[in-house]
């Protein structure tokens, strides 16, 4: 039997910056990175930005708010945050995915913390279900 599973990842992105500066800043290894011109592997078309993200693996999940959490490795660093989205000119976005499997779809409630540091570094966030 097929269960929903969910997968969530916080991307900087921007035109032109260095990964590795992001991963020294916040003092965490991404999962993935991208350069904006270059074709990442496996791909057949050259990134259209440059990318930093950490992300949960897809998960058994009945409330996004567990992966959300898996991602929290950045609370607490919004003052970093703020500053690398003003010089380094980038965006911020939480992408949650979710694989939907007989219809049971997972709690999607954002919980008032989690809105309100959303809010602090003016990050978006992005729902997929498929």
């Amino acid at each position: 039997m097929e269960i929903t599973s969910v997968n969530v990842a916080f991307l900087i992105y921007g035109e032109h910056f260095q990964p590795n500066a992001i991963t020294d800043l916040l003092n965490i290894l991404s999962n993935s990175t991208r350069i904006k011109g270059i074709i990442p592997i496996g791909r057949t078309r050259p990134a259209i930005a440059t990318i930093w993200c950490i992300e949960t693996d897809y998960e058994k999940s009945d409330d996004i708010n567990i992966q959300l959490k898996k991602i929290g490795l950045i609370q607490g660093k919004e003052d970093i945050l703020n500053r690398i989205r003003s010089e380094l000119n980038i965006d911020m976005l939480f992408d949650v995915v979710i694989h939907l499997e007989n219809d049971e779809y997972p709690v999607m409630r954002l919980k008032s913390d989690v809105l309100k540091f959303i809010a602090s570094i003016s990050a978006d966030i992005d729902f997929n279900v498929y």
